[in-house]
């Protein structure tokens, strides 16, 4: 497993939040948890402020774009967090969450 990938997740998935330490929202947004098969997780989680923004301001470009991404990473629920599937998905995941909230600061 490419830990290497999971700290850059981690890193990239707390910038939103503007957690400098580990451990905020309950630990979810940790290497170690989006390694072990949480990512969806995560990234729901990363994104939900960029959704609620983007319902408060009535963008439905920007809500359907997360939906989209949503939906387009959601095997990341299934899968086996070994596979290389979840690998791809999860290197995807990082490169759309930087996309979107440089888009969208």
């Amino acid at each position: 497993m490419n830990h290497s990938l999971f700290v850059e997740m981690e890193s990239v998935f707390r910038k939103p939040f503007g957690l400098d330490a580990r451990g905020g929202l309950g630990g979810l947004l940790t290497a170690d948890v989006l390694e072990a098969g949480n990512a969806y997780a995560g990234l729901a989680a990363t994104l939900s402020p960029l959704y609620q923004r983007a319902r408060a301001n009535n963008d439905v470009v920007l809500e359907n774009m997360i939906n989209k991404v949503l939906d387009d990473h959601f095997d990341l629920s299934d899968l086996d967090s070994q596979s290389k599937r979840y690998i791809e998905l999860s290197e995807s995941a990082i490169k759309v969450v930087r996309e979107l909230y440089l888009e969208n600061k």
